[in-house]
């Protein structure tokens, strides 16, 4: 499958024939620069000023969205740790979040505008912020 559209309507498409599989139209959200991602049978997507969203990657349907304010003013693409956890940063924070549920597990308050995916290396979380610094913190 091919993923294509915005948080406001998203479209799946066969990657052979073009021919739509499924359609999800929210009509609410805005675009993202954040990348749609794949997680086993999940498709994150990302609505800025919104909300972290989640469908099932091959009917389309929602299984879950997270306004949470740490999630919603978000425009990094959020990285998958395992079939159970995601974590995403934001304009001040870096979230662990359970992958089935939305549930944010885990917050750590950077402080410094993050726009870029971040990084688990063991237990370390690895992400730049907006300056172009490089922030670890270790045992996340």
């Amino acid at each position: 499958l091919v993923y294509a559209g915005c948080a406001a309507g998203i479209t799946a498409l066969d990657a052979s024939t073009g021919k739509p599989i499924w359609k999800n139209i929210r009509n609410y959200g805005e675009g993202s620069p954040a990348e749609f991602v794949v997680a086993d049978d999940k498709l994150l997507v990302s609505s800025h000023w919104d909300a972290l969203i989640v469908l099932n990657k091959n009917k389309g349907k929602q299984l879950w969205e997270n306004k949470d304010g740490d999630l919603r003013f978000r425009s990094s693409t959020p990285a998958v740790i395992d079939e159970n956890t995601l974590i995403a940063a934001d304009s001040g924070a870096i979230m662990l979040i359970d992958a089935n549920t939305g549930e944010i597990i885990k917050t750590e308050n950077i402080g410094a505008p993050m726009f870029s995916s971040p990084a688990m290396i063991g237990n370390d979380i690895i992400v730049s912020d907006f300056s172009g610094r490089v922030i670890r913190i270790n045992n996340f």
